[in-house]
């Protein structure tokens, strides 16, 4: 009869065991960030009351209720032009 270790189990049994090093190991390491690494400024698309806010180059969601305005405010940005709304003086 074939038993089935519990997955926790079986990573368990291999604790202290050396781990095999493979090319995509070794690329993987290669993008990994540390303390030492020298990462560029982000660049923003917009500034809210003097805040930086939607990197360049990032996944953003915009999300609420049904018709609290999201049509427009993806609107000010179409066509890659920004468009700053400054609060009222």
């Amino acid at each position: 009869m074939n038993r089935k270790m519990d997955p926790v189990r079986e990573e368990l049994a291999h604790a202290g065991e050396a781990s095999q090093i493979t090319p995509s190991l070794r690329k993987l390491d290669g993008y990994r960030i540390m303390t030492d690494t020298d990462v560029p400024e982000e660049d923003f698309l917009m500034r809210f009351n003097g805040k930086a806010c939607f990197p360049r180059r990032d996944l953003t969601a915009i999300t609420g209720l049904e018709k609290c305005g999201k049509t427009f405010f993806t609107s000010l940005n179409k066509g890659g032009r920004v468009v700053v709304i400054s609060p009222p003086s």
